[in-house]
């Protein structure tokens, strides 16, 4: 496994870890849509703010090594208004392997 794919995996895993610990109490009814959204979809994806700032051929990169492992099943991409990747979520081979990671 490439250097990105680690990245985008131990990324991705770190940010469902931080949701599921975030859930907001009941009365805060304005975040709880949000907050379900991410839990079924998983996180919402854009490059600055997963890696910070990158060059744009590393964003590319970035979008096309997620297609990758979307193909061999350690994520799952969600497409909320049609083609355009919107959420990023771990299938249960690649959250294994994100939690194995050192």
């Amino acid at each position: 496994m490439n250097h990105q794919s680690q990245k985008i995996l131990t990324r991705c895993h770190e940010l469902q870890v931080a949701n599921s610990k975030s859930e907001p109490q009941e009365w805060q009814t304005w975040l709880l849509r949000d907050w379900q959204e991410v839990e079924d979809h998983g996180p919402t994806y854009k490059a600055s703010k997963w890696f910070g700032s990158m060059p744009e051929r590393d964003r590319v990169g970035m979008r096309r090594c997620i297609q990758k492992l979307e193909k061999a099943g350690l994520l799952t991409i969600w497409r909320r208004w049609g083609t355009q990747m919107t959420n990023v979520k771990l299938t249960e081979a690649g959250e294994e392997i994100a939690r194995n990671m050192p």
